[in-house]
């Protein structure tokens, strides 16, 4: 199983008449997480299972990222948001997971950091970039993170 841990596309500072839960994705933001969801379709992650946040933002790059990677099952886990349930919950559900070849994940800062410490089993790591995402593989009952996908160059940083 392949997993890709993915920070959500840049979005707007601030909605006129909203909170935070409601910033969309700017232009610039559905640009570059569409290049995204290229190179994580050259990465063998084509008809990947996507799990999102609730989030405006991150629903917006999931629905990009499903859309490159031509997955028709994207799904909310709600523990994938700022303010709900916690990156173990995510880690467990992802380590219950069965059934799927490969799976995306969409998140925000500073979930995603942990997140990525409890998929890896170590220490928060650096922050992610808007599109950043890292990659792991699973080695029997192991995650193994396999590299960070820089999203302005694209390539995979080991």
């Amino acid at each position: 199983m392949r997993i890709a841990l993915v920070r959500h596309g840049q979005a707007v500072s601030d909605v006129p008449r909203g909170g935070d839960e409601e910033r969309f994705l700017t232009p610039a933001g559905r640009a570059t997480t569409r290049r995204v969801g290229a190179a994580l379709r050259g990465f063998g992650f084509e008809g990947a299972r996507v799990w999102t946040s609730p989030l405006v933002r991150a629903v917006q790059t999931s629905e990009l990222l499903a859309e490159a990677l031509g997955c028709d099952d994207v799904s909310v886990l709600v523990a994938l948001s700022i303010d709900h349930g916690s990156a173990a919950d995510v880690v467990e559900a992802v380590r219950r997971m069965r059934g799927a070849a490969s799976l995306v994940l969409v998140t925000h800062e500073p979930k995603v950091r942990a997140i990525a410490a409890g998929l890896a089993g170590g220490r928060e790591g650096p922050g992610f970039p808007t599109s950043g995402a890292a990659l792991y593989e699973r080695s029997g009952d192991s995650l193994v993170e396999v590299g960070r996908l820089d999203p302005t160059r694209l390539v995979l940083e080991r």
